[in-house]
C-alpha cells in the first residue's frame, strides 16, 4: 500500500514537473531581435504576420518618415520598391501577405486599400468626397476602419469583397467613431469620441 501511495506521489511530481518545464520553455523563448539600422536609428515596428514578414517606419533627416519591408529572411526593401508608389501608411498584414493601408494623396485625401502580390492595389468602395481609413484586416480579408465626410465626421465601417458598410454609433457619445480591429468571425470592435470635447474626447468602447 505504502508503495503504491510512492509511487502515485512520484508520478504527481512528475507531472508537476513537466509542466513547471513546459511553462518556463514557453516564458524564456522571447529574444531580442534587432531588425536593423536602415537609414536611421529611429525605427518603430508597425505590423506583422505569422510569417515573419515585417512592416517598419524610420524617421529620416527633417523627420521625414519612410516606410521599410521585412522578409522573413532578413531581406529590407523599402515601401517605394514593394509597393510602387509612397506615401503609403500601413497598418495590418494578414497570413496570406494582403496588407491593408490608405494612401495620402496630393490633396491630403486619404484612400483606403488591400494590396497583395497578385493584384496589386485595390482600393475600397468609400462615398464621394471623403476621407477612408483601413486599420485591420483578418484571414478571410474582411476589413475593419473608419469614413470621414467632408463634415469632419468619423463614422465607424466594415468592408467584405471591397464593399462599404457603415456601422452605427450611440449618438448621445457624440457623433464620430472608428473601428480598430476585426478577429475572425467579422466582429468589429472600436471606440465613438467627440470632438467637442478635446480635454475628454474618448466617449466609449463599443462591439459591433
Amino acid at each position: 500500500m505504502k508503495k503504491g501511495v510512492g509511487l502515485f506521489l512520484l508520478a504527481i511530481l512528475f507531472v508537476v514537473a513537466l509542466f513547471s518545464l513546459q511553462r518556463s520553455s514557453r516564458f524564456y523563448r522571447y529574444e531580442l531581435i534587432d531588425l536593423g539600422e536602415v537609414a536611421n536609428p529611429r525605427n518603430t515596428g508597425i505590423c506583422l504576420n505569422d510569417r515573419g514578414d515585417i512592416f517598419y517606419y524610420s524617421i529620416l533627416k527633417g523627420e521625414t518618415v519612410q516606410g521599410f519591408f521585412r522578409e522573413p529572411d532578413g531581406a529590407i526593401k523599402p515601401f517605394e520598391e514593394v509597393f510602387g508608389q509612397t506615401p503609403v501608411q500601413l497598418t495590418d498584414i494578414n497570413n496570406a501577405g494582403r496588407v491593408c493601408g490608405y494612401v495620402i494623396g496630393a490633396t491630403a485625401t486619404h484612400r483606403a486599400f488591400v494590396w497583395d502580390t497578385t493584384s496589386g492595389f485595390q482600393f475600397v468602395e468609400t462615398p464621394p468626397d471623403s476621407h477612408a481609413y483601413i486599420h485591420d484586416i483578418n484571414e478571410s480579408g474582411e476589413l475593419a476602419g473608419a469614413v470621414s465626410s467632408g463634415t469632419d465626421k468619423m463614422k465607424p465601417h466594415f468592408w467584405k469583397s471591397a464593399t462599404a458598410k457603415g456601422l452605427p454609433l450611440d449618438a448621445s457619445r457624440g457623433w464620430n467613431g472608428y473601428g480598430r480591429r476585426i478577429n475572425e468571425m467579422g466582429t468589429v470592435i472600436g471606440g465613438q469620441f467627440n470632438v467637442d470635447n478635446p480635454l475628454n474626447p474618448m466617449t466609449a468602447a463599443f462591439v459591433w
